[in-house]
């Protein structure tokens, strides 16, 4: 079935991108679901850059992703409150509230190659006027209010569709 928007259902949604892992018991999972041996780094993990690079490879035209707010109130691009084990030299207790955006920047994903953390500006320049449906699980109760206001900004300067947008 085809919508007035162009899109067909059933849509395949890659959730959070297209990752290679899992988390176990703290524990990082290589794609037989096994933890990865020390040292060892996955291709890519829920939410970051290649996650979202090999969704799009792969023809997924709707992406899910996780939004939480840092200390300073910026959109982050995460699952969970806690850092550990998703970025490198993380420690169990670190959560991701209590970072400001310049430091979680400065941060790298446990991933190889390095990559950082990801924002909610930096993915929605990312895929002005491209056929893609964004869909954002606010995962923070105090992402919501940042989230429509960023969101009214961006549709007032007509870089984004509406219809690429969905929030739950």
């Amino acid at each position: 079935r085809q919508t007035t928007s162009g899109l067909k259902f059933p849509t395949i949604i890659g959730h959070r991108g297209t990752a290679e892992i899992g988390i176990r018991d703290g524990q990082l999972l290589g794609v037989d679901g096994q933890p990865l041996r020390p040292g060892a780094a996955p291709l890519r993990i829920g939410n970051s850059a290649g996650a979202i690079d090999r969704a799009r490879a792969d023809g997924v035209k709707w992406i899910e992703l996780d939004l939480r707010v840092s200390s300073d109130g910026a959109l982050v691009v995460f699952h969970d409150e806690s850092l550990f084990p998703r970025v490198r030299d993380a420690s169990p207790g670190d959560q991701l509230s209590e970072y400001s955006s310049r430091e979680l920047a400065a941060m790298a994903l446990a991933v190889q190659p390095p990559q950082q953390v990801l924002f909610l500006q930096g993915v929605l320049s990312r895929f002005e006027k491209q056929d893609v449906v964004l869909v954002f699980d606010i995962k923070d109760k105090n992402a919501a209010g940042l989230l429509c206001d960023k969101l009214t900004e961006v549709f007032s300067r007509e870089t984004l569709d509406p219809e690429q947008i969905v929030v739950f």
